[in-house]
C-alpha cells in the first residue's frame, strides 16, 4: 500500500503514464472496495487554461498499480463518496453542493447518481432519487461471492 503523503504524487505519475497531459489537483479518496481498490477523485485542467476545471473519478488497483479514469464531469463537482460494482461496469457516486434558501440560510444538498462505465464514451449519470436531500447520503455496492453456478447476475447496492 502507498503511504498517505505519496498518494497524490503517485496518482499523478500513473495518470502521466496513461497519457494524460492535464494538470491534476485536489486529490480525494472516495471509497475502498473489497478487492482493495480505491476510488479517488481529482480536479483536472489544461495547464494553459486553469479556468476550465473538471472533476474526475478513477479506480486505483494496488495489485496492478494502475489508475483508470472511469468518469469525467463536464465541470468541477464536489464528489464526496463513490462505489463500484464487482465487475467494474457500474459506478455510484454522491455529490454535495451548498445552496442558499430563500430565507438566506445555506444548506448542504446531497445527490446520489448511478452511471454505467464505458471506456471512451461519455455517459449521462442517472439521478437515483429525484428529491434533493439535506441529510448526508451515501451509496455502496454489495459485492457477492462468486459462485460457479450462480444464476443471478444482479448487482445490489445500499443508499
Amino acid at each position: 500500500m502507498l503511504k498517505q503523503e505519496n498518494l497524490a504524487a503517485n496518482f499523478c505519475g500513473l495518470l502521466a503514464v496513461s497519457g494524460c497531459k492535464e494538470v491534476a489537483i485536489e486529490w480525494r479518496i472516495l471509497g475502498k472496495e473489497q478487492d482493495g481498490s480505491l476510488l479517488t477523485s481529482w480536479v483536472s485542467f489544461n495547464a494553459k487554461n486553469r479556468a476550465e476545471q473538471r472533476s474526475n473519478i478513477g479506480i486505483y488497483t494496488p495489485m496492478l498499480k494502475t489508475l483508470q479514469t472511469v468518469f469525467r464531469f463536464p465541470t468541477k463537482e464536489n464528489v464526496i463518496q463513490a462505489s463500484v460494482n464487482l465487475t467494474k461496469t457500474l459506478l455510484l457516486f454522491t455529490t454535495k453542493e451548498l445552496r442558499q434558501e430563500e430565507s438566506g440560510r445555506k444548506t448542504d444538498i446531497y445527490r446520489t447518481f448511478l452511471v454505467e462505465i464505458k471506456e471512451g464514451v461519455e455517459v449521462e449519470p442517472f439521478l437515483l432519487m429525484e428529491v434533493d436531500r439535506n441529510h448526508q447520503m451515501m451509496a455502496q455496492f454489495l459485492w457477492r461471492n462468486l459462485a460457479t453456478f450462480e444464476k443471478s447476475n444482479q448487482d445490489k447496492f445500499l443508499v
